[in-house]
């Protein structure tokens, strides 16, 4: 009976959750040691603050796009739930 009403709230924390871990940058920045382990914002920076040589930008550019992606499918599968959510909390 209380599951169906917090159906909204559940896919708006799974969403922010989601994206949250996804954009997480000092901790992994902080922990993780060698290229092999980056996770995908600490591997983007390291491209883009790389001295050595000038950046690629259309790379930079192509990793950032795919990077989106992940969250996107995650908020296309909980949109309905996320919309809902929303306007609940505004209708009270």
């Amino acid at each position: 009976m209380v599951l169906p009403t917090c159906g909204p709230l559940i896919g708006v924390l799974v969403i922010l959750a989601f994206m949250a871990r996804w954009n997480d940058f000092l901790w992994p920045m902080v922990v993780l040691q060698g290229n092999e382990s980056l996770t995908v914002p600490v591997a983007l920076s390291t491209l883009t603050n790389n001295p050595a040589f000038a950046s690629p930008w259309g790379a930079v550019m192509a990793v950032a796009t795919i990077t989106v992606l992940p969250i996107l499918v995650v908020f296309l599968a909980f949109q309905r739930q996320f919309v809902q959510g929303i306007a609940s909390t505004g209708i009270k």
